[in-house]
């Protein structure tokens, strides 16, 4: 019994966390809408802090989607080794 209710939290936190990454990109197609009228530049810093909002935590939660389940982890490449070599002497 205690091993079925692991199995479904698990799929239930899952779901969750992919559910969440979808929500995260699909949010994007809503950033032409975004216009802050309290700024110098209304129709670009609305969008800019909510890009990078909608970015870092779309990131984070699909890191912790492939943290927990492997089978959500891309595919072993050269683009993605190029691209782990790119972000590592970017960061340098």
């Amino acid at each position: 019994m205690a091993s079925r209710d692991i199995t479904t939290q698990s799929a239930e936190s899952e779901r969750a966390l992919l559910y969440t990454v979808w929500a995260g990109v699909l949010a994007v197609l809503f950033m032409p809408l975004i216009v802050t009228s309290s700024t110098l530049f209304p129709f670009i810093v609305g969008k800019a802090l909510f890009a990078r909002s909608l970015i870092e935590v779309t990131a984070a939660v699909w890191l912790m989607l492939i943290f927990a389940y492997p089978r959500y982890r891309p595919a072993r490449s050269w683009v993605l080794a190029a691209f782990g070599v790119w972000v590592v002497i970017s960061l340098l």
